[in-house]
């Protein structure tokens, strides 16, 4: 991967996502990046389908869908990174190759790390255990390389103070690490629908669409959050997370022990106050 690094000096935007489609939570920030003239780069860690593929799904489908949006972006093809599928590493099971994962993650960022201006990822936040496991993979990566201060988590769905079967989406869950960056209405209507070109994930963004919408709208406004290594040494929320409702086998305990090498280096890197 790091072999086709850009050798230009422009200042580097790195986001690094679970899935193909990921990227829907921050397309405004990928806009505003290529739009001042920044390299952005883009990785996926997973290949998108695996245990849950249907008739029709393939890695190939999900890699040429986020291509096409992030190329209509203005992101250079050769900065788009489909880790996942080169690894075949499946959705579900990311934090089983997570080793893997924060290796060529930490060779991406080392190799960048002289210009890069901002690192943004998944937020920890119960949602998907793919994508806790991407929040993990980089918090030991910027902690390794110096660059959680320059670092970034997002929000894309999570079931926090909501009752099964209801969710919430791209609602962070820690006010004290906001950086908002306001939109207009247009950048945010326009954002705000850029989930319709999926065609593989229709259903699903049926169903995030309509607090997406609000989201993105009310007000007006693109937000993010710092990342703050601590807030991974913890359960992501009190009650039942979003995927042990959803998949009544996948716990944050087996979560918790797989991804263990990870949350033992990120305790042990976090500096001492």
């Amino acid at each position: 991967m790091s072999a086709a690094i850009s050798q230009t000096q422009s200042p580097a935007t790195v986001f690094i996502f679970a899935h193909q489609d990921d990227e829907y939570a921050v397309n405004s920030r990928i806009r505003f990046e290529v739009g001042l003239g920044n390299e952005v780069q883009c990785v996926y860690l997973t290949n998108g389908v695996g245990w849950r593929a249907r008739r029709g799904l393939t890695q190939e489908k999900r890699d040429r869908e986020s291509l096409a949006v992030l190329r209509s972006y203005g992101v250079r093809p050769e900065n788009i990174y489909f880790l996942g599928s080169e690894l075949g590493v499946n959705d579900m099971s990311l934090i089983d190759h997570a080793c893997d994962a924060r290796s060529r993650c930490t060779d991406l960022l080392s190799n960048l790390a002289p210009r890069i201006s901002a690192i943004y990822t998944l937020a920890w936040e119960g949602g998907h255990p793919d994508h806790d496991a991407c929040h993990l993979v980089v918090t030991c990566a910027a902690l390794e390389l110096g660059l959680v201060p320059i670092s970034r988590q997002f929000s894309l769905y999570n079931g926090c103070g909501v009752p099964k079967p209801f969710f919430r989406v791209m609602n962070p869950l820690h006010p004290a690490l906001f950086v908002d960056r306001q939109l207009s209405i247009r950048e945010a209507l326009s954002s705000s629908m850029q989930c319709w070109r999926y065609p593989s994930q229709l259903r699903t963004w049926a169903g995030l669409f309509p607090e997406a919408f609000l989201k993105w709208s009310l007000p007006p406004r693109e937000r993010v959050m710092r990342l703050d290594p601590k807030i991974a040494l913890a359960r992501p929320h009190a009650g039942q997370l979003l995927y042990e409702r959803m998949f009544e086998r996948r716990s944050f305990e087996d979560f918790s022990q797989r991804a263990k090498h990870l949350t033992s280096r990120i305790a042990a890197m976090i500096p001492a106050h």
